[in-house]
């Protein structure tokens, strides 16, 4: 009997709208003869590489394969080593193979195996194939297609952290965590009312190079039918599609994907909230709770435009630290981009929101800086008691280097949101909208230059406070003022 040396070519092209994407008979600067690569598949962990042989001669023949047959990345060096084998019968069935064994095949006839290789990561387009053994064979130049994942928008929102939205702020009937019926993508989604607005969330069973918890999955608009909706969906290969419809069905969703003038369509089941959920929490009415701040006495107040979002209803509480009463409020102005809103309270009960202790800087602040927040986070398990944390200025930047925000190492909880960043001369120099949910301590405020510049298109009776009456005050002392300046927003 003769051995023949295997040899593979390996490639990944770009993916389809499946987990799983073939290429047919890859390029490769060299080949050896009677071995052909048929076909590359991939997945989301793995990459399965088809090969047969064609026995040519008038005996038999074996072929054997090595464990230690890598791949190596011509640019960065990474190794990738072969994980398993498996043989193709004539029926094209396959069955488990293993390393070192000859398997023999006789003259006219082919046998195919499929080797399994973890996957290699998208944007890798050159390659070595190398039998890391004495004698061992290696090629040479392997190119391929494997385009880079194009960008898509990102969230600091996990699984666990829209729910403890959901339970402190309430949700909508359509909201709630989805998975896919599809036997090759097993998506599980999140469909929120996020910023104002509704998306679909990534939260897991798809490609783990591509996607990450928290990518948005799609931008859902209204339609003028209730319950269908029109979304820019992000493929499985992060392609843009804008030919999607979704709609609500009875325990789940269907999305509805034109694709070349065929219509496909998708089911999924509805698997939170459950009906225990249901019966225990109830149905709310709030759409949203957060924190806001006076910016002048005449009442206007300051917050994120992700704590009103679109809602016509706006309540302000805890006026002069009465919690009893509301106050009916609009927004005069918001900035989506910049996550802020100005409202003013337009209640016949209202008078005036007394003079302002604090004043504003609206200049950069430095890094170090001691700063604190005053907020009402998670309202249903710790009261409305207004909180303080504080921290220092991290840095200039924010979230993949935002310019507009500082990250803070201030702890904030949902319901922060909207709240003043104090430096420890009494004066706002921001407004705290975010986490990072995957750090520990880094949370996120807009510089309040943002803030002035969103003013200067309100009304004239509009001035922002000027004096400030705790300066020169230790913090204890300093809260006692603030506090009957910091609000509670809802958004109903």
């Amino acid at each position: 009997m003769v051995k023949f040396i295997l040899v593979l070519s390996f490639c990944i092209l770009s993916f389809t709208n499946f987990s799983q994407a073939i290429t047919i008979g890859p390029n490769v600067y060299k080949s050896y003869p009677s071995t052909t690569v048929n076909s590359v598949m991939c997945y989301n962990n793995d990459t399965r590489v088809s090969i047969s042989m064609y026995n040519n001669y008038t005996y038999s023949l074996w072929a054997q394969f090595s464990h230690n047959t890598y791949i190596i990345d011509k640019v960065s060096g990474k190794r990738y080593r072969a994980k398993s084998i498996e043989l193709i019968d004539k029926q094209f069935n396959s069955k488990k193979a293993t390393f070192g064994t000859k398997y023999t095949y006789q003259s006219k006839e082919i046998i195919a195996f499929v080797l399994v290789f973890p996957r290699v990561p998208p944007g890798a387009t050159y390659f070595d194939i190398k039998e890391d053994i004495y004698n061992g064979f290696k090629w040479e130049g392997v190119r391929i297609e494997n385009p880079k994942i194009p960008f898509t928008p990102k969230t600091l929102l996990t699984e666990a952290s829209i729910k403890e939205m959901w339970k402190e702020n309430g949700m909508s009937d359509s909201e709630g965590i989805y998975e896919s019926t599809n036997s090759n993508n097993k998506y599980k989604l999140a469909l929120v009312n996020n910023y104002g607005s509704l998306q679909i969330i990534y939260l897991s069973g798809g490609d783990s190079y591509v996607w990450n918890e928290g990518d948005i999955k799609a931008k859902i608009t209204s339609t003028a039918t209730a319950n269908l909706y029109k979304a820019t969906w992000y493929m499985a290969n992060k392609t843009t599609n804008h030919d999607v419809y979704v709609t609500c069905v009875q325990g789940g969703l269907k999305t509805i994907f034109n694709q070349n003038n065929d219509a496909e369509s998708v089911l999924y089941i509805k698997l939170f909230p459950t009906s225990e959920n249901i019966a225990i929490n109830g149905s709310k009415s709030l759409f949203s709770s957060g924190t806001g701040f006076a910016i002048s006495s005449n009442g206007y107040i300051a917050t994120n435009y992700h704590v009103i979002g679109n809602s016509s209803d706006i309540i302000i509480k805890g006026i002069k630290g009465d919690f009893n009463k509301e106050y009916k409020a609009v927004v005069t102005i918001k900035d989506a981009n910049n996550d802020l809103a100005i409202l003013k309270i337009t209640d016949s009960k209202f008078t005036t929101l007394g003079t302002l202790p604090y004043n504003f800087n609206f200049n950069i602040s430095d890094v170090g800086e001691n700063v604190f927040a005053l907020g009402y986070p998670l309202r249903a398990s710790m009261g409305d008691e207004i909180k303080l944390t504080n921290g220092i200025i991290s840095s200039k930047s924010g979230f993949q280097g935002d310019i507009t925000t500082y990250q803070v190492s201030i702890p904030v909880q949902a319901g922060n949101s909207g709240g003043p960043m104090f430096n420890s001369n009494g004066q706002i120099i921001g407004v705290i909208n975010a986490k990072h949910i995957g750090a520990e301590n880094a949370s996120y405020s807009i510089k309040s230059n943002y803030l002035n510049m969103l003013s200067m298109s309100l009304e004239k009776d509009f001035k922002f406070s000027s004096d400030n009456a705790i300066s020169g005050l230790n913090l204890p002392e300093q809260v006692k003022f603030i506090k009957e300046f910091v609000y509670i927003i809802e958004a109903r």
